[in-house]
């Protein structure tokens, strides 16, 4: 890898001036900027273009943000460090100051920014470049707003001749695609398409605004959890967890980055309806899951580490008379909706009194009376359902550690459990513990 960089820094040291501003590939834009859109997308681009610059005068640079984006910035998920923490003189972690030095990179930043102007690439019309009249206001800028620069796959993983990131900012315009700068063995750079596909075959670097701290599940979920009733307390209690994921669909657009996947698990009442015999249902606090990106890509290429551990609390209880609860998983998306439902189960633990729809007569359901519930909700998401399962509790417990025909690398077992398929993108196990 060392290689590479230095091969690298030796062909950005050459690198020769282009004018940023003569751009001929333009992505199509998907929607109108608010003010407050022009400016992100503003500060972006100048950061892109400073960034150009820095590397191109200072070879060592790619080296070292590569380190700390490989670190990463506490608190926050992998595959990205944020802006604030290069240019902090008080972080926590050294391994986050690049060159050892945060001074450094803050000066050379500042001396970038004034031979960048005008601050526009690829120039959006409007936008005026007084906006950041001096350096000082970019960075708190970049800092208030969480901007960071965030790798979806790693360098390593491709080939060595092909380890020089393309450099590129989110367009906020759109979330697909976007233009990128490729440095190239002739001393300069070419302008490219940025998206999914590119980067399929070429790393990418992302300015990405917005950061927001978070860990892959989120620790507090489990006391939030909605509990469905349970009738025989004198059970043996079995807990089931969410054990891994392996998910072979990115769901979002390139520029949306780490996946927001939500697990649902229904909720049902004891209150049954006199009428149609059925109780009400709903589902419980979904568990919320933050994936990056290049899990995904590791699934779709048959990856082991496709394979990421969750284990984290499905139910705390799952007892005899809940024979049948919903799994369902989507991919949370602010710009769309999606109505899941499925079918619960219970049994009675006392007798109950209904009406006859034909007669009218009371008539009697006996204890242990099996009852449905249909589970239905709306929630936010864009065509990303990754699958809906009415989970029978007997096939989940005869099933949770044997071979069920899902086979991955010739298994069908991770660390002892069954691979479980929710469809053809999403497999997953449980793990079932006796308190």
């Amino acid at each position: 890898m060392k290689k590479i960089f230095y091969i690298f820094a030796i062909v950005a040291f050459m690198l020769t001036s282009c004018d940023k501003n003569d751009i001929a590939i333009q992505p199509e834009a998907t929607k109108t900027l608010s003010p407050e859109q022009q400016k992100m997308r503003s500060a972006l681009e100048t950061t892109t273009n400073i960034l150009l610059d820095m590397i191109s005068n200072d070879q060592t640079y790619f080296e070292e943000l590569n380190k700390v984006i490989v670190t990463g910035s506490p608190e926050y998920l992998e595959d990205r460090v944020m802006i604030k923490d290069l240019f902090s003189n008080t972080s926590n972690s050294s391994s986050l100051r690049v060159k050892t030095n945060t001074n450094k990179f803050t000066s050379d930043f500042k001396t970038a920014f004034s031979s960048s102007k005008p601050q526009k690439v690829g120039g959006i019309e409007g936008i005026d470049g007084a906006l950041f009249s001096n350096p000082d206001s970019l960075i708190q800028f970049l800092t208030e707003n969480n901007v960071s620069i965030y790798c979806p796959f790693p360098i390593e993983e491709y080939e060595k001749d092909n380890q020089v990131p393309t450099i590129t900012f989110h367009p906020i315009d759109n979330d697909s695609v976007n233009i990128g700068y490729l440095f190239d063995k002739q001393g300069g750079y070419s302008v490219v398409k940025v998206n999914q596909a590119y980067n399929d075959l070429r790393p990418v670097w992302i300015l990405n605004p917005y950061e927001k701290k978070c860990s892959r599940v989120e620790s507090d979920f489990s006391s939030k959890l909605k509990k469905s009733p349970t009738a025989n307390l004198t059970d043996t209690v079995f807990e089931i967890k969410l054990g891994q994921i392996f998910c072979k669909d990115y769901c979002s657009n390139f520029f949306e980055g780490t996946l927001e996947i939500r697990v649902l698990r229904s909720l049902t009442t004891s209150t049954i309806d006199p009428l149609t015999w059925k109780a009400s249902g709903s589902f419980a606090n979904a568990i919320p899951i933050n994936l990056e990106r290049k899990y995904v890509t590791w699934a779709r290429k048959g990856d082991a580490r496709g394979w990421v551990t969750i284990n984290a609390v499905f139910d705390s209880n799952w007892s005899r008379d809940k024979t049948q609860q919903v799994f369902a998983v989507y991919e949370q998306d602010p710009t769309g909706d999606v109505k899941i439902s499925g079918t619960a189960k219970f049994t009675l633990s006392a007798d109950v009194s209904v009406k006859d729809p034909t007669t009218g007569a009371t008539l009697t359901l006996k204890r242990g009376h099996e009852v449905g519930a249909t589970c239905e909700g709306t929630f936010k998401c864009n065509n990303d359902l990754l699958g809906v399962l009415e989970m029978n509790r007997n096939w989940l417990f005869r099933t949770i550690n044997i071979d069920n025909g899902n086979y991955y690398n010739g298994s069908a077992f991770r660390d002892g459990w069954g691979i479980q398929a929710l469809s053809q993108n999403f497999w997953f196990t449980m793990q079932k513990r006796e308190l």
